[in-house]
């Protein structure tokens, strides 16, 4: 029976509905057969490893964010953001745990491609966002600006201490496309293909979600300053300073 390995002690349990081949590709940890993974180490490390993932492996399909009863909160931040046509700004997918600890989290997100397109530093579409740094091991970093859709997935390695608190995810660097008084980047739960799920130890720890807002206005340009006319003398006529009697016009 083949056994996903972990060769970067990270944990996997937001993987279980993928096939092989996808968490091979995807997430860039190799599968491997029961034998191989005895003989990565010493007997014993190597059953423990493998009988543990074993027994992994039944509780994976009970990670499912639609039976979450857990109090962590992943959100879009800032909710409301407003902004003009061709501004870039980012907007942060955080996760606010509290107590909890979280050592894994997938978050798949829509928007409208009519307003919105993920882009780079430079302002030009890209494929990926920017990944946070407390999830460090990044399994999935992909956007699709045609369709509107950002996936992206990422977990805590398995020594050391999950993180808690608030954190952030990752963050989307976007460029605004068109006016609109209202268009919404919003979470997905469409499970198994794309599914948000807040995780530890295989367990979902997802209690609510939070999505984000952006209006945009038309653009605003430079005003053109107006030039102020110049004021020219106005020509008087000038009368003779003769009076009339010096003219002999007098009686």
């Amino acid at each position: 029976m083949d056994v996903p390995a972990n060769e970067h002690n990270t944990y996997l349990p937001l993987v279980g509905h993928l096939a092989p081949e996808t968490i091979s590709n995807s997430y860039g940890r190799r599968i491997t057969t029961m034998k191989d993974c005895l003989h990565r180490t010493s007997v014993f490390v190597g059953l423990s490893l493998c009988l543990a993932l074993l027994a992994g492996l039944s509780t994976i399909s009970a990670v499912s964010s639609e039976s979450a009863d857990g109090e962590v909160v992943i959100a879009v931040r800032p909710e409301s953001t407003q902004v003009d046509v061709d501004d870039i700004f980012t907007l942060d997918i955080e996760i606010e745990a509290g107590g909890q600890q979280v050592d894994g989290a997938s978050a798949y997100l829509d928007f409208d491609p009519v307003f919105l397109e993920v882009v780079d530093e430079s302002g030009n579409p890209t494929t990926q966002i920017i990944a946070g740094a407390t999830l460090e091991d990044v399994f999935i970093n992909t956007v699709n600006n045609s369709e509107g859709q950002v996936d992206y997935s990422a977990g805590a390695p398995l020594i050391g201490t999950p993180p808690s608190g608030t954190f952030t995810l990752a963050t989307i660097r976007f460029r605004a496309k068109a006016q609109t008084g209202g268009t919404s980047v919003v979470f997905v739960f469409n499970p198994p293909l794309r599914d948000t799920i807040i995780a530890y130890q295989g367990i979902s720890v997802l209690g609510a979600h939070v999505n984000g807002d952006v209006t945009i206005s038309a653009a605003t340009g430079t005003p053109t300053p107006t030039p102020t006319p110049t004021s020219r003398p106005t020509n008087t006529p000038n009368r003779d300073s003769k009076s009339d009697s010096d003219l002999g016009g007098g009686p």
